[in-house]
C-alpha cells in the first residue's frame, strides 16, 4: 500500500504532524497507519487506523488496513472481524473477501475453504490459430516477432512490466489481422468463461464481474 513517495520515514514524520495539527482528521490518521505498515511498525499502524475507523465509520480503506495489520500481528479473529464489518458495507470488496478467507482459514473456520479453491475455477479451452497461420505454434512467433520489433518497447515504468522486462502501451492502438485475432480470441475466451461460471458467484473473484475489458500490452 505504497502511500508516502520516497524516504518512508519522512512520509510517516509527515502524517505525524498532520494528525498532529488536526487530530481529528481521519484520513490523515489512515495515511499515518498505512505508511506505518509499509514499514512494518504494526502496533502504530493499529493504532492510527483504529483510530481513523472511529473517526470516520465509513472510511473502507482504514477498517482494510486495520484488518491487514491486525493479521500481521497475529489478531486473527480480530483481523477477520474487521475484514467482515468493511463486507457488510462493500460486499463486492475483493480485497476484503480474500483477506477475510486467509483469516478463516488460519482460524480454521470452514467457510474458508470454498473462498481458497481455485480448482473449481480453472477451465481448459482449445484456440485455433488465426486464419493466416497454419498453427498457433506460427502465429505466437509471429507475434512474439511483432512485439519484439515494436517501437513502443520501453522498460519504464517498472510498475507496468514484467520483472526485468519490457512493455509497451501502443501494440493494440494499430489495428492488423494478428492483434484482431488474438483481441478477439481473448474477449471471446473471456465472455465464453463468465457466462460458464455464473454459479461460482460466491467466490471472492467473482463478487463484481466488470461490465467491459479493456486489454492492453
Amino acid at each position: 500500500m505504497p502511500i508516502g513517495i520516497g524516504d518512508g520515514a519522512q512520509a510517516r514524520a509527515a502524517f505525524q504532524r498532520a494528525v498532529d495539527l488536526k487530530p481529528d482528521f481521519a484520513l490523515g490518521h489512515n495515511n499515518l497507519g498505512l505508511i506505518c505498515l509499509e514499514l512494518g511498525e504494526l502496533a502504530a499502524a493499529v493504532t492510527a487506523l483504529r483510530r481513523a475507523s472511529e473517526l470516520d465509520p465509513e472510511l473502507g480503506c482504514a477498517r482494510s488496513g486495520l484488518g491487514l495489520a491486525l493479521l500481521r500481528e497475529g489478531a486473527v479473529a480480530e483481523a477477520a472481524r474487521q475484514f467482515e464489518l468493511n463486507l457488510a458495507h462493500t460486499p463486492h470488496s475483493t480485497p476484503d473477501r480474500a483477506f477475510a478467507a486467509i483469516a478463516r482459514d488460519e482460524l480454521a473456520d470452514a467457510r474458508a475453504m470454498p473462498q481458497l479453491d481455485y480448482a473449481p475455477l480453472v477451465r481448459v479451452r482449445q484456440v485455433l490459430p488465426p486464419e493466416s497461420f497454419e498453427s498457433i505454434g506460427a502465429s505466437n512467433a509471429a507475434l512474439a516477432e511483432r512485439v519484439c520489433s515494436h517501437p513502443g518497447l520501453i522498460r519504464d515504468p517498472s510498475a507496468h512490466a514484467t520483472r526485468n522486462g519490457l512493455h509497451t502501451g501502443d501494440l493494440l492502438n494499430k489495428s492488423d489481422a494478428l492483434t484482431a485475432a488474438l483481441t478477439s480470441m481473448i474477449t471471446d475466451a473471456l465472455a465464453t468463461y463468465v457466462a460458464t461460471m455464473a454459479r461460482e458467484a460466491e467466490h471472492l473473484y467473482f463478487a463484481a464481474l466488470p461490465t467491459s475489458v479493456v486489454l492492453s500490452a
